[in-house]
């Protein structure tokens, strides 16, 4: 396996104006290998002036030493409005155009949010799996033609549980559509029902093409929330460590991307380095332990 970051890790430093030289340097100054990058109308923060920037974001990367591990879209199939929904199909098809062009491994899709999750009012989930359904089969033909992969990610709970992204992978039957593997998704965040990740991953394995890693902590009571974000490795809630061996054990050799969501707690720029630096320990650790399967 191979370690990555999310630009999402330091989403609140881009926010107060940290640039992405900056941001490469940092992740790779701390055992990174990779970085994801993000499309701009979802994620405006990452970038300064997209025309500009993208003509020679990977030559900055590699410069960094770093590759491009992956190109993210925050798309959101589960609207009913018919107008809402081509808006969210067309940003996911011009999102394959610019991962094509950026040469990267994958891109990563939402399926859809549910109601209890941020989700419009009314979006259940048989009604959602309709939604996403709907928008995989519009844009699937695209990412097939331009030849990139579409790595469905378990995400706003719609697809969250392995049963329900393993369903789209066979349904759709394609090489284009696989899965992003968010192993702490399963826990936290918006799941109704927590799944753990290494049994998840046992029925998902063959599908999956790119990981996101984090970890949780018990939640402050005052915030009124079952659990909050904390630097990888450190929350006793997500069994990291147990994961990477599951990777190990399978010959998992794709990305593993950081996404860490402590900043609250413990400042980005403080956080992020510490969680890389864990996240290398599991890795070497789980290689030692089943080096002949990788």
């Amino acid at each position: 396996m191979k370690i990555s970051c999310t630009p999402i890790s330091c989403s609140g430093s881009f926010r107060e104006g940290m640039s992405q030289e900056e941001y490469f340097r940092l992740i790779a100054a701390n055992g990174a290998e990779a970085s994801d990058i993000m499309e701009p109308e979802g994620y405006p923060w990452f970038w300064r002036d997209f025309d500009r920037e993208k003509r020679d974001i990977v030559r900055r990367m590699k410069d960094c030493g770093l590759a491009l591990s992956g190109y993210a879209a925050g798309n959101n199939f589960a609207v009913a409005d018919p107008e809402c929904f081509a808006r969210q199909t067309a940003l996911v098809k011009k999102a394959v155009h610019e991962a094509a062009e950026f040469g990267a491994p994958c891109l990563r899709i939402f399926g859809g949010y549910h109601e209890a999750c941020g989700g419009e009012k009314g979006m259940t989930m048989s009604r959602g799996l309709e939604c996403v359904e709907r928008g995989l089969e519009a844009v699937l033909h695209e990412a097939e033609k331009c030849g990139v992969v579409l790595a469905l990610e378990n995400h706003g709970r719609i697809p969250g549980l392995a049963d329900e992204l393993l369903w789209f992978c066979r349904r759709f039957d394609s090489p284009f559509l696989r899965v992003l593997f968010d192993c702490a998704n399963f826990m936290a965040n918006n799941m109704d029902e927590s799944e753990h990740p290494c049994c998840a991953f046992e029925k998902l394995k063959s599908y999956v093409v790119h990981c996101h890693v984090k970890s949780f902590m018990p939640a402050p009571p005052e915030t009124g929330r079952r659990m909050v974000g904390c630097v990888a490795g450190e929350g006793h809630i997500v069994p990291l460590r147990q994961f990477f061996y599951t990777l190990a054990q399978n010959g998992y050799g794709k990305y593993c991307s950081l996404e860490y969501e402590g900043g609250a707690y413990t400042p980005e720029a403080e956080g992020v380095p510490r969680s890389l630096r864990n996240l290398a320990e599991m890795k070497q650790a789980a290689e030692k332990l089943f080096k002949e399967k990788i």
